[in-house]
């Protein structure tokens, strides 16, 4: 056998104690603080630094905007975290003041990351006026009138609820105001003429969920009108196929020759023509499918007034640049900031009144093209506008027998009336594309209300350019074009009372 083996003597290890306190003691002690310091850290100290609740901030109203202590923080409903204190909150929706509102956000510690404290700011006491609701339902048309040029829909690209949301925000902010003539007539004017925008299937089934909810509000509505464009809209988006009848009246002719008249601008002579006031037919008879039914014939009866001979010069242009130098081509990026024309402006055109020319201007938007209209009226004392489409059309009845006007310049022999009427360039005219306006058997009363509310949508032009087919163009076809966009084959004709 092995002789076992015979360790050393060593003297056994003591740990020391500390103030008296043995080690088994400050050893649990301190295992007890490292845990305590351990969850003070994960559980108590970001709580404490960055004290605050997920707040939810909630309003009858669809999407209105929230500002916190003067920083805009989202729209409702939405949740965000707000730092914990005293907070001054703003509900506010287009600019107008909803309610403001103190609230105070307490300051939890526990564990907040892990599982943050909640709190709801609901707007819950309305301000409005008739006038701030007026505000809004502007607001809805020019969205309306937007979203009108788009007509269809897919799974990446939705229709926002205008029409539902504009139904409910008055079905709620009418609440607080006293029942008044002024404001039935904001509601029902608005819900008409929006439906006068409806150009696809998804819009007209937001709509119809809109005058659900009006109804049920007791909210007036034009049910004559509004009914007939809703049942329009059904048959010309519908996936039923081809057209099943005709719509419009049969358009009118005209014989009678108008009368030579001029308007003076300082050393400028602009000859003109003069017509009588007249009832007719503007448009004609079409198949009812999109877009053709922007045509159809509707009765229209405009006063008497006097158009031009000619379209406005790039001479013409360059007078009113000399006068307004606001307008002039080197202001270019000032005109686009303040929304007048697009980047194309005056693109290749350079207006000059050294070497006088007749050649049509071109790439000028609409909203230039009123400013040389109001600069033409107080040079002259007269009210100089853009033609209506009726008083465009009035015209251009009278020129039918002339030829399509191919080039950008031509000269015209017959110097009994208006002249490229049809061909040169596109023509502004003041009245706005409302694409259903003809459909609803209140073709005025839809104009009438879209000016009441000056509502800021695309124009119609008229006539066609020279780079147009003869074959594709007629006195009856309606063209739009948005009020700051400049086309290079689009123009201007003036006319005056």
């Amino acid at each position: 056998m092995k002789k076992p083996v015979q360790l050393p003597d060593v003297e056994p290890v003591k740990l020391p104690s500390v103030l008296g306190v043995r080690p088994g003691v400050y050893i649990l002690v301190i295992s007890i603080l490292l845990v305590a310091l351990a969850v003070f850290l994960i559980g108590f100290l970001p709580g404490i630094v960055h004290g605050g609740k997920k707040v939810t901030f909630t309003s009858p109203v669809s999407s209105v905007a929230v500002t916190v202590d003067g920083i805009y923080r989202g729209g409702t409903p939405f949740e965000t975290f707000i730092e914990s204190g005293t907070h001054e909150v703003l509900f506010s929706k287009d600019g107008l003041t909803l309610q403001t509102k103190t609230v105070e956000v307490g300051h939890p510690v526990f564990f907040t990351w892990l599982a943050p404290r909640k709190q709801t700011v609901e707007n819950d006491s309305i301000s409005i006026t008739e006038e701030g609701l007026e505000r809004l339902t502007g607001t809805f048309l020019s969205e309306v009138a937007a979203w009108s040029a788009v007509t269809d829909y897919d799974d990446r690209y939705h229709f926002p609820p205008l029409f539902s949301q504009w139904a409910s925000d008055m079905a709620v902010l009418s609440n607080e105001l006293a029942p008044s003539t002024r404001l039935n007539a904001l509601v029902e004017d608005a819900w008409t003429l929006s439906c006068a925008f409806i150009t696809s299937a998804t819009m007209r089934s937001d709509a119809l969920i809109a005058l659900d909810i009006l109804s049920k509000a007791g909210l007036p509505n034009d049910t004559e009108t509004t009914g007939t464009l809703l049942a329009v809209a059904e048959d010309l988006f519908s996936d039923t196929g081809g057209p099943s009848s005709v719509t419009g009246l049969e358009g009118t002719v005209l014989a009678e020759k108008p009368q030579p008249t001029s308007l003076t601008v300082g050393d400028m002579t602009i000859k003109g023509f003069a017509y009588e006031p007249a009832e007719f037919v503007m448009g004609d008879s079409f198949p009812a499918i999109w877009p053709a039914v922007t045509s159809a014939g509707v009765p229209v009866s405009p006063a008497g007034f006097s158009i031009a001979a000619n379209e406005v010069s790039e001479y013409q242009w360059a007078l009113f640049i000399e006068s307004n130098p606001y307008w002039s081509k080197a202001n270019l990026q000032q005109l686009i900031a303040d929304g007048q024309v697009d980047e194309y402006y005056l693109a290749g055109i350079f207006p000059t009144t050294t070497l006088p020319t007749n050649r049509p201007i071109r790439n000028i938007s609409y909203r230039a093209a009123v400013a040389f209209c109001e600069w033409l009226s107080e040079a002259s004392g007269r009210n100089v506008h853009l033609p209506s489409e009726a008083q465009w059309t009035r015209a251009a009845l009278n020129v039918q027998d002339k030829a399509y006007a191919k080039a950008l310049l031509t000269v015209d022999t017959d110097e009994s009336s208006p002249s490229a009427m049809l061909g040169g360039v596109w023509e502004f005219t003041s009245t706005p594309f409302l694409p259903l306006a003809r459909l609803g058997g209140a073709y005025e009363r839809l104009l009438g209300i879209a000016d009441t509310f000056s509502l800021d949508t695309d124009r119609i032009v008229k006539g066609g350019s020279f780079v147009n087919s003869p074959s594709d163009i007629g006195i009856d076809t309606v063209g739009a074009i948005e009020p700051n966009a400049c086309g290079e084959y689009t123009g201007m004709r003036i006319a005056w009372e």
